[in-house]
């Protein structure tokens, strides 16, 4: 996964320059993703950085592996509305120029609160397979956290 960006400045590919060094070294790379939580700050994870930023950097650095033959995972931006909205800006500032393969969610809350976040993903980038790359039900006793995995894992299974 490209983390972040590189500092404002920097023209250097680290990410791109890696994984082909590691493809030409005899690794078997089939999908990279791009962007962890990238709406979120860096407290709680996040790459914290702007749509424009971001797709500037996809464009250096991750759309040329598909040449690769590598699938792209979208960036995973955070299960808040705000993600969404990041995620369209990010789009809009690719101007088409940002093709990845999948769409990683990420989502801490209720059982029912993932279904919707997948179904809000799936309606938004229906083209996109759905990977849910991050999940939890934060702060919940053993039986609430043991229900909320089980009905996860049921769903992602019945999921096509």
């Amino acid at each position: 996964m490209l983390w972040g960006a590189p500092a404002d400045g920097d023209t250097s590919t680290p990410f791109l320059d890696s994984i082909r060094s590691q493809l030409s070294s005899g690794a078997n790379i089939t999908h990279v993703l791009g962007f962890n939580e990238p709406d979120g700050p860096h407290s709680t994870g996040g790459s914290s950085i702007t749509p424009e930023t971001a797709a500037a950097e996809w464009k250096r650095q991750i759309e040329p592996l598909k040449d690769e033959g590598i699938k792209l995972g979208a960036p995973a931006v955070t299960g808040s509305p705000a993600g969404m909205t990041w995620l369209q800006d990010f789009f809009d500032h690719c101007d088409g120029s940002c093709n990845p393969d999948f769409m990683p969610v990420h989502f801490y809350g209720s059982f029912q609160g993932l279904a919707n976040k997948i179904g809000e993903v799936t309606a938004a980038y229906p083209k996109m397979e759905v990977w849910v790359t991050e999940w939890g039900f934060d702060n919940q006793g053993l039986e609430e956290t043991q229900e909320f995995l089980n009905q996860s894992v049921r769903m992602f299974d019945d999921w096509r």
